[in-house]
C-alpha cells in the first residue's frame, strides 16, 4: 500500500499490509510490519488494478474519502517519558508478527509479540459506522509501555 508523505513529501510503502473491508463502507489498512492502523476510509473498498495491470506494482488503492494517520510507525513503544521521541521502526523491540484470527463475523484480531509479550489488536466499527473502537491487550505488564493510536 502506498501512503502519501508528510512535510518532507516522502511517500511510504507498506509492504505487508492487510486492508479490512466492511459492508458499512468504513475500511482500514493494517501494517503487519509495525502492528499499526495506517489509514481509514469511507466509500468503496479497493481498486486492485495496480497489482496486476500490465506488469503491476503490487499495490492497491482505497476507493473513497481517506484519512491517513501520519508517518507509519509501531503502535506500542517503551518510552522513558511521554515526551521521548517515538521510534519509527521496530528495531530493538523484538517485534514478531503472529498473524491474525477471525471472529464469528470474519473480522480480524491481529496478533504479534513485542518486548517479550504477546499482543492482540482489535478494531471494530462503532454503532452506525461512525468510527472504530480499538482494543489493544498484552498478556503481561511491560514497564513504560505506551500506546500510539494515531
Amino acid at each position: 500500500m502506498n501512503l502519501p508523505g508528510g512535510e518532507d513529501s516522502k511517500n511510504y510503502l507498506i509492504t505487508h499490509a492487510v486492508s479490512v473491508g466492511n459492508p458499512k463502507q468504513l475500511h482500514y489498512t493494517y501494517d503487519l510490519n509495525r502492528g499499526a492502523i495506517v489509514q481509514l476510509w469511507r466509500g468503496g473498498f479497493l481498486d486492485a488494478t495496480p497489482m496486476w495491470y500490465s506488469r503491476g506494482n503490487g499495490t492497491s488503492r482505497p476507493q473513497g474519502s481517506i484519512l491517513h494517520l501520519g508517518e507509519p510507525t509501531r503502535s506500542l513503544g517503551k518510552l522513558s517519558s511521554p515526551q521521548q521521541e517515538w521510534a519509527a521502526d521496530t528495531t530493538g523491540s523484538n517485534f514478531r508478527n503472529l498473524g491474525y484470527k477471525l471472529d464469528e463475523n470474519d473480522m480480524p484480531t491481529f496478533r504479534y509479540s513485542i518486548y517479550g509479550v504477546k499482543v492482540e489488536d482489535v478494531a471494530r466499527l462503532l454503532d452506525g459506522a461512525n468510527g472504530i473502537q480499538r482494543k489493544i491487550s498484552v498478556d503481561s505488564p511491560v514497564e513504560n509501555l505506551h500506546v500510539r493510536l494515531a
